[in-house]
Formats: structure tokens, C-alpha cells, sequence
């Protein structure tokens, strides 16, 4: 058999072992939006309140404590309820990266690197 047989053999066994809904939320298991939307449900009950409006006072208090500067709930809440948001990252190194790279690159092609704690020339 050779070695690409084996890399497919291989590959079609891993296929085989994947099950539907794993890895990740086990089936069955209810996502964070709706276990917040049922204990909403199950505190505005006891305070005779609808969903909705507790969750307006609960924003209203995040909101609050975001003003003065604690933002804890408030982001926690709405990173769970609606995604985080995009963080774009700089993919463009500045020019003293670029000569800190050239020149590790440049040292190790000149036979300069470690290997083992070894310094080879």
C-alpha cells in the first residue's frame, strides 16, 4: 500500500467516526438564548412583570453601569445574545518588523540559527 493509499484510508476512517452534532453543542442542549429568554420568563413571572420589560430594566441598569464605567454585564450580555463584534487586526508589519524578519531570516540562511542550543556556522 502506498503512502497516499494510506493517507486516504486513513482520512476516510476519521470521516467515519465524525457524528452529527459533535463536537460542539451536545443534541439536546439548548443554546445561551434561550435559557436567558426562559429565565426571564421565569423572574418577570414572580414580579409580575412581562420578559420584555425586565429585560429593559436589566438594560437599563447595564446601560447604567456602563456610563459610569463598568461594562461587564452589559458586553457579557450582548456578546452572548448577539456575537462579538469584529476586530480587525493590521496584516501590515511596520518597517522595523520587516528588518527584524529579513535579518532572522538572512542569519539563518547564512547558517547562523541555533538548533539544540548548538550554534551552527
Amino acid at each position: 500500500m502506498g503512502k497516499l493509499e494510506k493517507i486516504e484510508k486513513k482520512s476516510r476512517v476519521q470521516d467515519e467516526n465524525l457524528t452529527p452534532g459533535g463536537p460542539g453543542r451536545p443534541k439536546g442542549q439548548r443554546n445561551y438564548a434561550t435559557i436567558y429568554r426562559e429565565a426571564l420568563k421565569k423572574i418577570a413571572d414572580t414580579q409580575g412583570m412581562t420578559p420584555d420589560e425586565l429585560e429593559e430594566l436589566m438594560l437599563q441598569s447595564g446601560l447604567k453601569k456602563a456610563i459610569k464605567g463598568d461594562y461587564s454585564f452589559y458586553k457579557d450580555t450582548m456578546d452572548r445574545l448577539h456575537g462579538k463584534s469584529v476586530q480587525p487586526i493590521d496584516l501590515i508589519p511596520d518597517k522595523q518588523s520587516n528588518e527584524k524578519a529579513e535579518e532572522a531570516i538572512a542569519s539563518f540562511l547564512n547558517g547562523r540559527h541555533q538548533d539544540k542550543g548548538n550554534t551552527k556556522e
